[in-house]
């Protein structure tokens, strides 16, 4: 699996865990799922063979570094939720997070996330046109340079510029 595929699968997973609330305790009165438990599902073989006809993301199984990649992306975003937010919405210029589309919400947190792991092989150019080229795959094409601008604010801010 591609880096690329691989932020896109992390995208996936990162919306399924947030807009589809599956960490919620307040759905069930059963314990929520962890979010290593939600990851390990999905990265069930059998299960994720099963995805194959989906998208083109599912044709082959991650390798042990990727599905590594996969998941420290997905819990750097997911895992404290309101300090991803918080970094994110200082820079929605008259919007509110809960305002802006939940694709562009969930391409927003993936590429503030991988940013704040700073990887070395990721730069934030790379992060950013990858975020804008899945908010152009799933969201309206309108959203995207609302999403640019809010991923370049983010940047700028963390660097000190203005």
């Amino acid at each position: 699996m591609t880096r690329v595929n691989a932020r896109k699968t992390a995208f996936m997973l990162i919306f399924a865990v947030t807009e589809g609330r599956l960490l919620d305790s307040s759905i069930n009165d059963e314990a929520p799922p962890t979010l290593e438990n939600v990851l390990d599902d999905f990265f069930e073989p059998l299960y994720f063979s099963s995805l194959k006809g989906e998208d083109a993301v599912f044709e082959k199984y991650p390798d042990a570094k990727t599905l590594e990649y996969i998941y420290a992306l997905v819990a750097s975003a997911v895992t404290d939720l309101d300090a991803t937010d918080s970094a994110i919405s200082p820079h929605l210029t008259g919007w509110r997070l809960e305002r802006v589309s939940a694709v562009s919400r969930a391409c927003l947190r993936i590429a503030v996330a991988e940013i704040a792991l700073k990887l070395p092989d990721s730069p934030e150019a790379v992060i950013i046109n990858e975020a804008l080229e899945i908010a152009r795959e799933f969201d309206d094409e309108e959203n995207v340079p609302f999403v640019n601008g809010v991923l370049g604010a983010y940047v700028r801010a963390e660097k000190g510029e203005k």
